[in-house]
């Protein structure tokens, strides 16, 4: 697979509840753009998101992905799996993630 589109197109036609998919929100913008489209359009066989920001792989917030749209839309579909911060820290870890897990809360606690 190259692309989410081409995962998502596989695992419907597959059709079982054990094969889903893991969306790289960071690939998926590297690769393609139109991320928030795409993963509401996935989002019924998606069980992790991962989170990482475009450019670096650093914490979100760092680079040129909104993550605050991209949190709103997943809960939008009322994804109910996985949401993985898998990204390089730019800064001192436990910062890092503290502030990334209150910008995802806020988001989608609104």
């Amino acid at each position: 697979m190259n692309s989410c589109v081409e995962g998502l197109k596989l695992t419907r036609q597959v059709d079982h509840p054990h094969v889903k998919l893991l969306f790289d929100v960071y690939h998926e913008q590297v690769q393609a753009g139109n991320t928030i489209r795409t993963l509401i359009e996935a989002a019924p066989w998606v069980t992790t998101f991962h989170v990482a920001d475009n450019p670096g792989r650093h914490e979100p917030g760092t680079g040129e992905i909104n993550y605050s749209n991209v949190y709103k839309a997943i809960r939008q579909t009322g994804f109910k799996g996985h949401v993985a911060m898998e990204y390089f820290p730019a800064g001192e870890q436990v910062a890092s993630l503290t502030k990334a897990l209150n910008a995802f809360h806020a988001a989608v606690n609104v």
